[in-house]
């Protein structure tokens, strides 16, 4: 399965070819593209500056629900057993809390919600915005959960290093995102959110860092060969009647020296592009409905001794409900 070979399903159906250019569901934010960054990275991790981040700064227009949609899709399991309506779950929770106003801003009301529910709002919005940003730029073919494609080269024997999975939360947990863009590449996106200062969106960038550099390749040359971009991507939000946007920060910042895993030498490009392919595709067929299938391409070039994705329980939560949908089938033929 090369590059080329994504479905019609897939993400790139939200790819910037299909976003509207107008519509009373368009919001402004400012883009901040921090150039300086790229240049105070340490050899080992250098990449040039990217062409498709010159003409992001400034201004920028967001359609609602192809953000939120988006941001359904990335959040959810792929090997989840569920169908597409309940991928919508952004559209019920935040199309209502976002102002009438020509700029993307939260109503006043959020001014006095609970801390937590601003946490929540702020990481889940820190992902629809950063990421609507990030498309734009880079269309990119496939876009996976950071940890579940790490798992999944773990599976295969890509890795070097074999002291197991990073911590889930901390410094070092997987970055977010592991996304595929046009030639191939790989570019590792740890996705940040707050409604405070820009102080606070800074520290939050900041914990990036080592995040985006918890997989790292075994050689400068791999690093070349195999990852387009290591990137930090941070959205500070604002209510209705604040007199500043809200705005969407994209960094490459120089990382910290923590214990990576490490990538296997001598790695041709196309092992590590597949997983992620089928990985995107499946979970683009089980939005649709195709529960069967989407376990099918995600699973069958997995290695049989190898543990499920999501472990055993995920593995039971599917087959119950590839039972009831066989249950409902029968009652159909029934009738």
């Amino acid at each position: 399965m090369s590059v080329g070979d994504k479905g019609p399903g897939a993400s790139s159906a939200l790819s910037r070819s299909v976003l509207p250019t107008s519509s009373p569901l368009s919001r402004a934010i400012e883009v901040e593209v921090d150039r300086a960054t790229w240049r105070s990275q340490p050899a080992a991790f250098r990449h040039p500056f990217p062409r498709a981040l010159v003409r992001q700064g400034g201004p920028f227009s967001v359609h609602l629900l192809l953000m939120l949609q988006r941001l359904g899709e990335l959040t959810t399991p792929v090997l989840s057993p569920q169908s597409g309506v309940a991928r919508l779950w952004p559209l019920l929770r935040y199309l209502h809390a976002v102002a009438d106003t020509p700029g993307f801003r939260f109503r006043d009301k959020w001014r006095d919600a609970d801390p937590h529910q601003k946490a929540i709002a702020s990481d889940d919005l820190g992902v629809g915005l950063g990421m609507t940003v990030l498309y734009e730029a880079f269309d990119y073919v496939a876009c996976v959960d950071g940890r579940a494609f790490l798992h999944r080269l773990g599976q295969h024997g890509l890795l070097a290093s074999q002291e197991g999975m990073p911590p889930k939360v901390g410094t070092m947990k997987m970055a977010d995102y592991a996304a595929v863009d046009a030639v191939g590449k790989f570019h590792l996106i740890e996705c940040k959110g707050t409604q405070h200062s820009s102080t606070a969106l800074g520290t939050a960038m900041a914990d990036g860092r080592a995040q985006k550099l918890s997989l790292v390749c075994s050689s400068r040359g791999a690093e070349q060969r195999l990852i387009g971009q290591r990137l930090v991507v941070g959205t500070q939000l604002t209510l209705e009647n604040a007199v500043k946007p809200t705005r969407v920060v994209v960094q490459d910042p120089a990382p910290d020296r923590e214990t990576p895993v490490v990538l296997a030498p001598r790695l041709p490009l196309a092992t590590l592009v597949e997983p992620a392919i089928r990985l995107d595709i499946a979970r683009a067929l089980g939005a649709a409905g195709a529960e069967q299938t989407a376990v099918a391409i995600a699973q069958s070039d997995r290695p049989f001794d190898a543990p499920a994705l999501d472990g055993p329980q995920q593995r039971q939560r599917t087959q119950a409900a590839f039972r009831r949908r066989r249950g409902r089938t029968r009652d159909l033929f029934r009738l």
